[in-house]
């Protein structure tokens, strides 16, 4: 049975409790005969047979997603760069709106709206970051 859980995403061991970042539910366990990835890359998802059931298990799976923030910037540009092929084929130009508008908009919402600046320090750097990989993922596609 699959089984939703909080994902409790840490950058650099310091843990964001706004900004977005928490909880981001995701099927973590299932039964590989009633469910298959479907989608590409980067946009993947798990498709559930008719007869699948879901369920959700108690507690938080803390997801150390980098150790350092030099890690998380890098996987911040390897999933732009993934976002910026996947985007190549369906959006071949890109202007302003995407260079400026999505990032700053982006920032507005991680770190104003969705409350990242009561993680302090550490919600400014994420909703950065965030931003910055908005910016990256069309800045890639400009021409």
């Amino acid at each position: 049975m699959p089984m939703r859980l909080a994902v409790a995403i840490i950058v650099a061991i310091i843990g964001c409790a706004y900004g977005g970042w928490y909880p981001d539910r995701k099927i973590r366990l299932f039964d590989r005969r009633k469910a298959r990835w479907a989608g590409g890359n980067p946009h993947e998802y798990l498709l559930l047979d008719a007869d699948a059931r879901l369920g959700r298990l108690s507690g938080d799976l803390l997801h150390y997603t980098a150790d350092t923030l030099a890690d998380w910037i890098a996987r911040n540009e390897r999933y732009s760069t993934l976002q910026a092929e996947y985007l190549a084929h369906s959006r071949p130009r890109v202007g302003w709106y995407a260079l400026f508008i999505k990032p700053c908009w982006r920032f507005i919402r991680a770190y104003l709206l969705q409350g990242g600046f009561l993680d302090g320090k550490i919600g400014f750097i994420a909703a950065v970051t965030a931003a910055y990989g908005v910016f990256a993922r069309y800045a890639k596609l400009y021409r």
